[in-house]
C-alpha cells in the first residue's frame, strides 16, 4: 500500500500523463497533420516537376495530349480514394478520442480513489503545474514541428527521377 505522504506526488504523476497525452494528440490532429500534408505536397511537386520536365520537352505534342487525356479520364478514381483516405483518418481520430476519454476516466478514478482513501485534499496546485508542464510541451513539439519537421526531406528526388525512367524504359 502506498504511504500517505507518497499520495501526493503520485496524483501529481497521474494527473500530468492525460494531460500531456492529451496537449500532445491535440497538436498532432491540427498542427500537425498540416505540416505533414505541406510537407508531402511540397516533396510531391518538387519530384514531379524533376520527372516530368525532361518528358514535357522530350515527348512530342500528340503524345502529351494522350497523356493529358488519360490523367483526366482516371483522375476520378482518384477523388474515391480520397474520401475512402478521409474516412480512414477520421475512424483514427475517433480511436483516438476514445483512447483519450478511457485514460482520463480510467485516471480520474484512480486520483478520486487514492485522495479518499488517504483523504487528502484536491491538489489544484498540481493541477495547475501539470497544465504548465503541458503547455510547455506542447510549445517545443511545436517548435520542433514548426523548425524541423517541416524541412525534413524524406524523397529522394533523384532515386525517384531513376526509377521513373527505368520503368518507362521496360
Amino acid at each position: 500500500m502506498a504511504s500517505a505522504d507518497l499520495i501526493p506526488d503520485i496524483v501529481d504523476i497521474l494527473m500530468q500523463i492525460p494531460l500531456i497525452s492529451t496537449g500532445i494528440v491535440l497538436l498532432f490532429f491540427t498542427y500537425g497533420i498540416q505540416v505533414q500534408k505541406e510537407v508531402i505536397n511540397n516533396q510531391l511537386k518538387t519530384a514531379t516537376a524533376y520527372c516530368t520536365h525532361p518528358l514535357s520537352v522530350l515527348l512530342p505534342d500528340p503524345a502529351r495530349e494522350s497523356l493529358r487525356d488519360y490523367v483526366k479520364t482516371h483522375s476520378s478514381s482518384t477523388s474515391a480514394n480520397n474520401s475512402e483516405i478521409e474516412q480512414t483518418n477520421a475512424n483514427l481520430k475517433n480511436k483516438v478520442v476514445m483512447c483519450l476519454v478511457v485514460m482520463f476516466v480510467v485516471f480520474t478514478i484512480i486520483i478520486a480513489t487514492l485522495l479518499l482513501v488517504y483523504k487528502h485534499p484536491f491538489p489544484w496546485v498540481s493541477l495547475f503545474n501539470s497544465i504548465v508542464i503541458m503547455g510547455f510541451v506542447m510549445l517545443t513539439e511545436y517548435i520542433f514541428v514548426t523548425l524541423i519537421s517541416s524541412q525534413y526531406m524524406v524523397v529522394d528526388v533523384q532515386g525517384m527521377y531513376a526509377k521513373f525512367v527505368s520503368m518507362l524504359t521496360v
